[in-house]
C-alpha cells in the first residue's frame, strides 16, 4: 500500500460499519497532529512519517486487524515500525502526545515533551481536528 494512496484505503475498507466515520477522522487528526507537532524538529519527510504513525496507531480498531500483521505487511521507515510496535524511537514521543492529548492530560506537560508552547500544541491540534473532518468529508 503507497502512503498516499492509503486513507483513501482506510475509508472504503471500513464502509458500512456504525461508527467507522468518527474512528477514521480520529485516526487522521492523530496522524496530522503528530505532523504539526513535529514540524519545527523534523524534515518534511520526516513529518510525513510521523503523520503515517499516526494514522497506522490508530488503524487496528477500524480494520479490526492487528498492528504488528499490517506492518508487516507494509515496507515502513524504520522510525515508523519502531513506534508502532515498541513505541520507541525519535517519533514516540509524538506519539505519547497525541495520546496524552487525547486523553485530555495537561497540556503544560504534554508541551514539554516536545519543547512546543502550550498555545501553540493547542493550535496545532485544533488545526489537525478541522483539517481531519475536512478530509474525511
Amino acid at each position: 500500500v503507497q502512503t498516499c494512496a492509503l486513507p483513501i484505503f482506510m475509508f472504503t475498507a471500513g464502509k458500512g460499519r456504525e461508527g467507522d466515520q468518527a474512528l477514521l477522522e480520529k485516526a487522521l487528526a492523530r496522524g496530522r497532529f503528530m505532523e504539526l507537532a513535529g514540524e519545527d524538529r523534523f524534515s518534511k519527510q520526516q513529518c510525513d512519517e510521523l503523520f503515517l504513525a499516526g494514522l497506522l496507531s490508530h488503524l487496528e480498531p477500524v480494520l479490526r486487524v492487528p498492528l504488528r500483521r499490517i506492518a508487516d505487511r507494509m515496507t515502513l521507515a524504520d522510525g515508523v515500525r519502531q513506534v508502532l510496535l515498541d513505541c520507541a524511537g525519535p517519533y514516540a514521543p509524538y506519539l505519547m502526545l497525541a495520546l496524552g492529548m487525547e486523553r485530555g492530560q495537561s497540556m503544560a506537560q504534554l508541551a514539554e515533551r516536545v519543547d512546543v508552547s502550550p498555545e501553540d500544541l493547542n493550535r496545532r491540534s485544533i488545526s489537525a481536528v478541522e483539517w481531519a473532518v475536512e478530509a474525511a468529508a
